[in-house]
């Protein structure tokens, strides 16, 4: 269970306007503070003012919570902020929810693809350092594992394992819909 700080709840309780969340967010962002960010952008997503109101500015909003869902890989706040907008779009604009979706999808193969990037970039420089005294030849040989290694393998496999979830979610999230199903279709590929 996550506490808010007082300053944090009266923040969120004030909005009037989406668009002040957003706003709010991206300040949030820009002084290191991403999960206030997205806590901010999830209680607005939740609030029940703006729950069955879909505009431009909610889809912003949507887009910006998924890729900070994303960064901070926090699915089930992905998962819970997708079934809401979903729920804002059945009637209003079910386009908005394929392009939120598609973000979604390529945000997060993104992360897995610059995870495989600084995993290959990792061993590149390994190949580079060969040119190592005899003693860290023996001394590598010796140790068990190579904690770095492991800790990249570790982030790879967290990245891939939070893209799964976002096929997973996905899929879900679109099944019901016939006007989606060509999205639907895309991320099962």
């Amino acid at each position: 269970h996550k506490f808010f700080d007082v300053e944090t709840a009266q923040a969120m309780a004030t909005f009037q306007k989406p668009e002040n969340a957003l706003k709010r967010a991206e300040e949030l962002i820009e002084v290191g503070k991403v999960q206030d960010a997205l806590d901010t952008l999830h209680a607005t997503m939740q609030n029940r003012k703006f729950k069955n109101m879909w505009t431009t500015c909610i889809e912003q909003i949507m887009v910006r919570h998924l890729e900070l869902c994303v960064q901070l890989k926090k699915m089930r706040t992905a998962r819970e902020g997708l079934y809401q907008y979903r729920t804002m779009c059945q009637a209003a604009n079910i386009g908005s929810l394929e392009l939120v979706v598609q973000k979604f999808r390529k945000a997060a193969e993104q992360k897995v693809s610059e995870a495989k990037a600084l995993q290959d970039s990792a061993v590149d420089i390994e190949d580079l350092e060969e040119m190592e005294s005899p003693q860290m030849i023996l001394l590598k040989a010796i140790q068990a594992h190579d904690t770095r290694q492991q800790s990249e393998d570790r982030d790879l496999h967290m990245h891939f394992r939070f893209l799964w979830d976002t096929y997973k979610v996905i899929l879900d999230v679109l099944k019901s819909n016939v006007r989606l199903e060509e999205v639907y279709h895309e991320t099962a590929k």
